[in-house]
């Protein structure tokens, strides 16, 4: 290392060619800055007397720092889509709250256009999951009676979601 004696002939020499092998490869201005400051700093470090081929040396830092680089721009690009599917996820859970609550209210609207015996029916049937013979011998009604109610409160059911739709 005849003629080259410290870090800022090193710097002058080496400084552009390094900057540019950085950019060719992380195609970004500011990193490529950092490597060339990141392989000055550690070359501060170094006894470069020592060093036969500096600038070999001075690439294979930089190599070294731009792989290092990629790597976390990686794993960041991972962590990152990590977090945005958290914030789908909660985001998915806030929306069906919500469209679960609306529906809810409908519902709830809806149900209060059945008569006393439809809601009783329907109730039994769709909320609790009783089988029409069931439902039929709880309120002494015939089978056939039970799916009459069931069918009438389904068309007003849908009827009225059905009108709700045009809404929107």
């Amino acid at each position: 290392m005849s003629d080259i004696t410290n870090i800022k002939e090193l710097y002058e020499k080496f400084g552009k060619q390094l900057f540019y092998f950085a950019y060719r490869n992380l195609k970004s201005e500011s990193l490529a800055k950092d490597i060339v400051q990141d392989v000055f700093t550690t070359l501060c470090s170094k006894n470069i007397e020592s060093i036969n081929n500096i600038q070999s040396y001075i690439f294979r830092i930089a190599r070294n720092k731009i792989v290092d680089t990629i790597r976390q721009q990686a794993r960041d690009r991972v962590y990152r889509e990590k977090i945005w599917e958290e914030i789908e996820k909660i985001k998915n859970t806030t929306y069906n709250h919500i469209i679960e609550k609306e529906y809810q209210a409908h519902y709830c609207k809806a149900t209060k256009l059945l008569t006393p015996q439809q809601k009783t029916i329907f109730n039994l049937s769709r909320v609790e999951g009783l089988s029409h013979d069931e439902i039929a011998k709880e309120l002494n009604l015939s089978p056939n009676t039970v799916k009459n109610h069931i069918t009438s409160a389904l068309k007003v059911l849908k009827r009225y979601f059905l009108d709700i739709m045009h809404l929107f």
